[in-house]
């Protein structure tokens, strides 16, 4: 990307302006220290109890029963730890979910999503709060601890899958309208005996032409045009002008699977399962579209969307309406420990952008990168005509990204295609429908690709491996439907 500038003296104010901040560790609040002051590390907590194993025998009213919830995290770790080991077939914990070898996979990945939440220290688990598992335990006549880790982690890894399929799919066909289709459902007609799902067709914009898509609604549209001019057409995060986008905070496509009000409290409310999110009776993108868009330049707009970062939103503890904080959270190769980046950042291989508003001179070299725990406040000065972006929109994509993370992680993407790709015998029949591949599983299969875990031919055999247990899925579905039926009368 070539250099970009913020726009030159004498331009007008932008009503929304972005300044930086400073640098802080993730979980910062406007009233914590400033960097560099005494500031305490869950990590060197976590180090203190890493000899402690899972006792299974620990009960909810005995010494055994962890007294601290770093000492109960510590537990509930170890307790994952072990049956991700089930699940790749080194323990007979898991042996008999884990009969198919998508049924591990699928384990696999929800257990390193659920791992790098638990290590998030933003994250709110009820089996990581002593208070809250104890309640639990009593409220369900639980006696052992491992017992309510089980009933737990079982229904964490459910609805994990659930959030990751729901987020990242975007036509997903309904058997009731099976009967409906034209054509034959079984093969892609336009792509027969042709790779199964080809990478994202996503290019760069060599112009700067507008990204604003002809099928959105009008409301939409109209906010991707207007809402970029309140920060004068800048970038949020870099401060440049150069192909700046307005990008979806959600995507309209995701909350149209949910009804036709574009109500995402569904998401929300599995996602307060993880993290601290308040009740909510609504939350509508419709008649909100304005505050659904975040103007980004397009290598930061990819990258977001590519869950190389994530924004973690702070709400501003007395100007709520006229002010908030982003903190950049790079997202790629997280470790378990304080779920922070590793260090140093590989910016040439992991994507980079770069803060045009600090530092100075003629060429990119004397730009700073974006750092992991960079913070950026946004001021509005009227917030009834140019409002900030929705608090919750920014809360809602950044806690379904840092749950995705666990799993788009290298380690996690080498631990889930850990075997050769399925051989192909059974699979040179007609390519399915790609609308019924599973987003979530084409999202691992590109980003395993991208990372160098699989070739592009093993990357084509696991998605041709996937699609077709996906499509077998989706026959019983009509089956058991149009059995429905005729048990009905209808």
């Amino acid at each position: 990307m070539e250099p970009d500038r913020a726009l030159p003296a004498g331009q007008p104010q932008a009503i929304i302006q972005v300044e930086f901040v400073g640098n802080y560790p993730i979980a910062w609040e406007p009233l914590a220290p400033a960097p560099g002051e005494s500031q305490s590390s869950d990590s060197s907590q976590l180090s203190d109890l890493s000899s402690k194993m899972f006792d299974s025998q620990a009960t909810v009213s005995d010494s055994g029963f962890p007294s601290t919830n770093e000492e109960l995290k510590q537990q509930f770790v170890a307790y994952i730890e072990e049956r991700m080991r089930g699940a790749r077939g080194d323990s007979e914990a898991e042996a008999e979910f884990c009969d198919p070898e998508i049924d591990q996979m699928d384990m696999l990945k929800g257990y390193h999503s659920l791992l790098a939440i638990v290590h998030d220290p933003t994250s709110a688990l009820q089996a990581t709060d002593t208070t809250k598992l104890k309640r639990y335990m009593e409220d369900y006549n639980l006696k052992y601890l491992e017992t309510a880790f089980y009933n737990l982690c079982g229904f964490y890894l459910a609805q994990i899958d659930k959030l990751g399929k729901l987020w990242n799919e975007k036509n997903k066909r309904d058997p009731a309208h099976a009967e409906k289709d034209c054509g034959d459902d079984n093969v892609d007609e336009s792509r027969k005996g042709k790779s199964s799902s080809p990478a994202k067709r996503r290019k760069l914009a060599t112009t700067g032409a507008s990204n604003v898509k002809p099928d959105r609604l009008k409301p939409d549209r109209e906010a991707q045009k207007i809402v970029p001019c309140w920060y004068n057409k800048m970038c949020t995060l870099t401060g440049g002008t150069f192909l700046v986008e307005a990008a979806h905070i959600i995507d309209v496509r995701v909350t149209t699977k949910l009804g036709a009000d574009k109500d995402a409290k569904a998401i929300w409310a599995m996602l307060t399962l993880f993290w601290p999110l308040e009740d909510l009776k609504a939350l509508t993108i419709s008649g909100d579209e304005q505050r659904n868009i975040l103007p980004l330049r397009i290598d930061a707009h990819r990258l977001w969307d590519d869950h190389r970062f994530a924004l973690r939103p702070v709400e501003h503890p007395t100007d709520p309406t006229h002010r908030l904080y982003l903190q950049m959270v790079w997202l790629k190769d997280i470790t378990t420990e304080d779920n922070l980046a590793r260090s140093p950042w590989d910016h040439r291989k992991n994507g980079t952008i770069t803060d045009f508003r600090r530092g100075s001179g003629d060429d990119d070299t004397t730009f700073p990168a974006i750092r992991h725990g960079d913070v950026y406040e946004l001021v509005t000065a009227d917030e009834a005509a140019c409002p900030l972006p929705n608090m919750h929109f920014l809360r809602l994509r950044y806690a379904m990204q840092k749950l995705l993370a666990g799993m788009m992680a290298a380690g996690a993407l080498k631990d889930v295609f850990r075997g050769p790709p399925p051989p192909p015998s059974g699979m040179e029949g007609p390519v399915r429908d790609e609308r019924h591949m599973p987003g979530d599983w084409e999202m691992l299969i590109e980003a395993a690709q991208q990372e160098g875990v699989l070739t592009v031919e093993a990357a084509e055999r696991w998605r041709r491996y996937i699609l077709e247990n996906a499509y077998q899925e989706y026959q019983e579905r009509v089956e058991e439907y149009a059995a429905w039926r005729a048990e009905k009368g209808m």
